[in-house]
């Protein structure tokens, strides 16, 4: 595995997983983080023109995790497998957690992009445009309780062009997520499911 720069230039972090055999042997199972030291440094520097301390940086994956924990602090909860889905802009962020515990995090390059891609493509329409279409029917959706059918009152057929891309690209994020997940093994497959 690689990570693309002089290790020196980045900051590394790991969590232990679990013990596996693989090829007749015991192996500890890790998921490693990386990132530049220049990013982590240029955030520290945000943070502190913010006037605030920083105590501590956390992957994404640990800090979300760490954002649901409350959630799981009944006996018997450490068995409950939850898969977390964090949809962002450019990418999507899945991780498997038995209760509080990672045990699985992938990297899917499928994010909002890619759906204002498809909407732009339905619509005939460029992708900003396509994004301003698609946060104001989140923002109308929010405003009718949820229903983007009952909040628009733009043309039927801009509606339906929209929502049918919205749900290729969901179809084909929900895809990548369940490929990804597979492959952390049958022992892990969620029972709930957390979109953050």
């Amino acid at each position: 595995m690689t990570i693309g720069c002089d290790p020196s230039c980045a900051v590394i972090r790991h969590v232990e997983v679990d013990e596996v055999f693989r090829e007749g042997r015991v192996m500890q199972e890790v998921i490693a983080f990386a990132v530049s030291r220049e990013v982590v440094m240029g955030q520290v520097e945000l943070l502190k023109k913010c006037k605030l301390e920083v105590v501590g940086l956390h992957a994404e994956p640990i800090a979300l995790l760490h954002a649901y924990r409350h959630l799981y602090r009944r006996a018997g909860d450490e068995n409950t497998t939850t898969l977390y889905v964090d949809i962002g802009y450019h990418g999507t962020k899945a991780m498997i957690a038995h209760g509080t515990e990672l045990k699985f995090a992938k990297s899917i390059p499928v994010g909002g992009r890619h759906f204002d891609e498809e909407i732009a493509r339905a619509l005939h329409c460029e992708a900003e445009a396509a994004h301003a279409h698609r946060m104001q029917e989140i923002c109308f959706a929010s405003q009718a309780g949820g229903s983007c059918s009952a909040a628009s009152s733009r043309g039927s057929a801009m509606q339906n062009g929209s929502q049918s891309a919205r749900k290729g690209a969901m179809i084909a994020l929900a895809d990548e997520v369940a490929e990804r997940s597979a492959s952390a093994g049958p022992s892990d497959m969620p029972t709930t499911c957390v979109l953050a």
